[in-house]
């Protein structure tokens, strides 16, 4: 597996409640703009065809339009809002795990470094 994948797998794995509710949240971001567009093609289809059109149902079909659009926005908010949660949750773990990578190391310390465990061999040099 790709360490990119390997990533991704364990971050959704972490928690995986979180990660399928971020999941299902952002699907209908995707599938709601196709009600829309039926809705149009709807109105369309009656505007345009070969008997005139009653404006009181052409109304209700931009009503509707409208209403799957408000829906929309609203889906867009409340994904938006949790992934920045998610999106919070998944670089603390990534940052702390990094962290602990460096101040666990167990390598050899470099000549003039003053700590025991080789802290300063994983951090980057000051160039002067």
């Amino acid at each position: 597996m790709k360490p990119v994948m390997l990533v991704a797998t364990r971050l959704a794995r972490f928690d995986l409640r979180r990660y399928l509710v971020g999941a299902l949240l952002w699907m209908p971001v995707s599938v709601i703009p196709l009600a829309g567009g039926l809705v149009l093609q709807q109105l369309f289809d009656h505007i345009g065809g070969h008997r005139p059109a009653a404006l009181e149902q052409a109304l209700w079909l931009c009503a509707a339009f409208v209403g799957v659009e408000v829906v929309r926005g609203v889906v867009i908010v409340v994904a938006w809002t949790y992934g920045v949660y998610w999106w919070a949750a998944a670089a603390t773990l990534l940052r702390s795990n990094a962290l602990r990578s460096i101040l666990t190391a167990r390598e050899r310390p470099r000549p003039g470094c003053r700590t025991r465990r080789g802290v300063c061999r994983a951090l980057p040099r000051r160039r002067a």
